[in-house]
């Protein structure tokens, strides 16, 4: 459970009975009931909530660790990223499920553990894995004591240690990006339960080339809903796969910045109706829907039935449109995987009460790389995704490869009126030390001509007609590259475009 930061802020009240209905929802009740409710039910909420705080606090002890006397536990997950493995012990907590986090690797290529519980035998062990098997969950692995290193144990859930060696947030000032995406960002539920598994962020209000370009990037819309229809009605796009961090639940969440004029509730219905004339479908839904959120939000929820495939048996897939009454923003929710209508209601809820995408770190330690001054050039687009085991089989399963797989990897479109597209490719490796091992075995297979910008060594790869088709390098805790989409840049130019931006380059 999260404590608020002001304790005497009170929520909502609102009793309701066992089957979940309003039990004050048929009373007639005159001003002078009212108020004289209003007021002994905040008296009764203030006692049972200090009573509950008390006996949060009083509950937040210590959980075991694994030992040599106890030396098992459950692995629930496991992270690159140490802030990344805390989100996952909030998350456990909401559950009411106490752990910590443990880190567990050779040669650096490390990872951090979500560890509950400790038992005497693996047998224990093995009964509480399955045990969460049963809550849905992942099982996770068995964790030994033994399998650690002598500093590992030494260090055990030491966080003080941990924090020091990854820095959760970069230092960096608003990039120079359009206010449309900056409004846009902050439009998305923040959460401890989920992290961004993939995202697009769209400037659409660009010049004919850039949007030819932006129009290219793929994206997960609804079936009969297009890119270039939104670049028609907004300024600005983002596409958010969120990814349960205990369950892998998937919810895409989309939005659009619209243009002064649009009318938000229409543009739902018109959408909705496009959904349904992909097809002819056993279920064919479009329902009026409405939530509370930062403005109330309305429009409309399709459901349809998608037909079986070889591979798949007939499901049924859920949309809902939604736009507030400023007309200034759309939302198109889609939950993946499972219809949960609370869980949507519940995110969707949650837009306006945190700083939305700023509040994830694998967002701004990526975002807020963007030069501060781009000098005349326009961004287009940003993408980002998790690297899964399938990016180290692309490169055939290489040493360096295998330790890219669970950090993020992030690309960067800009457009240079006078000599096209270029794009910036950061992958975050969130420490140094773990950054500078992988950019040692990396170079060791790169046979190119080495450079020297940003006050670092890099290389530039050429192709056969001598031109520059890449720069990398790596500074501090990224692998970092610039490539150029035409023929219009010279290294000099790409090396004065590498050298504004923030953080990785010292500056």
């Amino acid at each position: 459970m999260k404590i608020s930061k002001n304790v005497f802020e009170l929520p909502e009240i609102a009793l309701f009975t066992c089957d979940g209905e309003n039990a004050f929802g048929g009373m007639r009740q005159n001003d002078l009931q009212n108020k004289i409710f209003r007021v002994f039910a905040k008296g009764i909420f203030v006692i049972l909530y200090a009573g509950l705080i008390l006996g949060v606090l009083a509950g937040c002890v210590e959980v075991e660790k694994v030992s040599e006397k106890k030396p098992y536990a459950i692995s629930v997950k496991k992270e690159r990223s140490y802030y990344q493995a805390q989100k996952i012990v909030e998350h456990l907590a909401d559950l009411g499920i106490p752990s910590y986090v443990v880190e567990k690797g050779e040669d650096k290529d490390r990872y951090f553990h979500v560890v509950t519980k400790s038992f005497r035998t693996e047998g224990e062990a093995e009964n509480f894995r399955e045990h969460l098997a049963s809550m849905e969950m992942e099982k996770g692995e068995i964790f030994s004591f033994d399998d650690l290193s002598e500093e590992e144990k030494k260090n055990l859930a030491n966080r003080k240690i941990y924090m020091q060696e990854e820095r959760q947030r970069i230092p960096a000032e608003t990039p120079d990006v359009p206010r449309s995406i900056l409004s846009t960002i902050r439009k998305v539920p923040g959460s401890n339960a989920f992290y961004i598994g993939r995202m697009n962020l769209v400037n659409l209000d660009l010049t004919d080339k850039g949007k030819i370009y932006s129009l290219g990037l793929s994206t997960d819309l609804p079936r009969g809903v297009k890119l270039s229809y939104f670049a028609e009605h907004g300024n600005a796009f983002a596409e958010i796969r969120l990814v349960d961090n205990l369950y892998g639940d998937q919810v895409t969440f989309e939005i659009v910045n619209l243009k002064p004029g649009e009318n938000a509730e229409a543009l739902a219905s018109e959408i909705a109706d496009d959904i349904l004339a992909t097809g002819e479908y056993e279920v064919e839904e479009k329902i009026p829907y409405f939530v509370t959120s930062y403005d109330r939000l309305g429009g409309y929820r399709v459901t349809i039935e998608v037909p079986a495939t070889k591979k798949s048996a007939a499901k049924q897939r859920s949309y809902t449109i939604v736009g507030d009454r400023s007309n200034e923003y759309l939302f198109i929710v889609q939950d993946a995987g499972r219809d949960d209508p609370e869980r949507i209601a519940r995110l969707l809820s949650q837009i306006g009460k945190s700083n939305g995408l700023e509040d994830y770190d694998e967002f701004w330690n990526s975002f807020y790389l963007i030069p501060k001054n781009l000098d005349g050039d326009v961004f287009i687009a940003y993408a980002s995704e998790k690297m899964g085991p399938s990016y180290a089989r692309s490169k055939g399963n290489t040493h360096w490869a295998k330790r890219i797989v669970g950090h993020w990897t992030y690309s960067m479109y800009f457009y240079a009126p006078k000599r096209g597209v270029w794009n910036y490719t950061a992958f975050d490796l969130l420490t140094g030390p773990y950054c500078g091992k992988t950019w040692e075995i990396y170079s060791k297979q790169v046979w190119d001509a080495g450079l020297n910008f940003c006050g670092i060594r890099g290389h530039a790869i050429k192709n056969f007609l001598g031109e520059v088709t890449e720069l990398n390098y790596r500074f501090d805790r990224y692998v970092l590259t610039i490539n150029p989409r035409s023929e219009n840049f010279s290294q000099s130019s790409l090396i004065s475009r590498a050298e504004r931006f923030q953080y990785a380059c010292g500056k």
